[in-house]
């Protein structure tokens, strides 16, 4: 009985996943309606595309930014993080699967 127990919450488990991926779909970071990257994961109330979103602007307006030198833009992959860093700021962050 122990056997059919877990298999049921293994599968009521997959099946709440499959739920919330298809309530927080991937959102698109876009620069100059080119997509960049992903971001797979909601962050406390933000969905992945408001994330996505938030990255987009940040992004735009370093591009606007003419005291900012191409070179200042930098994207740092960690173990666990990525970061978009102008100058010494950081002006993104995202998780493992935001790549």
């Amino acid at each position: 009985m122990r056997t059919n127990t877990r298999i049921g919450a293994i599968l009521l488990l997959n099946a709440l996943a499959a739920i919330l991926v298809a309530q927080n779909p991937p959102g698109r970071v876009v620069l100059g309606g080119r997509t960049l990257f992903t971001v797979q994961t909601s962050l406390g109330p933000f969905t992945p595309q408001e994330r996505a979103d938030h990255a987009s602007v940040r992004l735009a307006n370093v591009t606007r930014d003419l005291t900012v030198a191409v070179d200042q833009i930098t994207l740092v992959n960690e173990d666990v993080t990525t970061e978009i860093v102008v100058g010494d700021r950081r002006r993104w962050s995202g998780g493992q699967h935001d790549r």
